[in-house]
């Protein structure tokens, strides 16, 4: 009763599991007003509007890090039923993981599923497992922040910009809730 079906079935809403980004001054699909999350890393700074995660909500990214080093693996995540938006880094018991949306609600917010096995519900605001043999363990957070586009290339001019060439049509620029 706790974990309803939220309408698609288990990765009926796609996650991106492949990034693509274009340049902050390539991003002409994005308003000024338009919110997203923004993190950044190594100097290095990212925006993923929430036109793009209303539709995927779940990004599965990796931060670049150098040359001889593999990237810091994080999955953005946004829940468009609480507008909620947090960043985690994707890593359970010290192994990376990818994370999928199950299409199922707990207390109204998305539930995601890791990918690997065994796999466990978690909860996308708390960032917690609530079903499954990973009950209990949290996810570390990746500080991030929800921002308006504007804000953000004021503040972080070379920044990239998450791309809406995902590998899926989509309406992006509408909202399917």
């Amino acid at each position: 009763k706790e974990i309803p079906s939220g309408g698609p079935g288990k990765d009926g809403i796609p996650s991106i599991d492949a990034t693509k980004f274009v340049l902050v001054e390539e991003a002409t699909f994005l308003d000024d007003d338009d919110f997203g999350i923004g993190l950044t890393h190594k100097g290095g700074a990212r925006f993923y509007p929430f036109q793009v995660l209303v539709w995927h909500e779940i990004v599965n990214d990796s931060l670049p890090l150098n040359s001889s080093q593999a990237g810091f693996p994080v999955a953005v995540t946004y829940c468009p039923l609480c507008r909620t938006g947090v960043t985690y880094e994707r890593r359970i018991d010290g192994e990376e993981v990818e994370f999928g949306v199950s299409g199922m609600l707990w207390k109204s917010n998305l539930l995601m599923y890791n990918r690997s096995e065994p796999e466990s519900l978690w909860s996308q605001v708390l960032g917690r497992a609530v079903k499954g043999p990973h009950t209990g363990t949290r996810l570390a957070v990746y500080p991030s922040n929800t921002v308006k586009f504007v804000d953000w290339k004021e503040a972080h001019p070379n920044t990239l910009v998450l791309s809406r060439d995902t590998g899926a049509f989509r309406l992006y620029g509408t909202d399917p809730y």
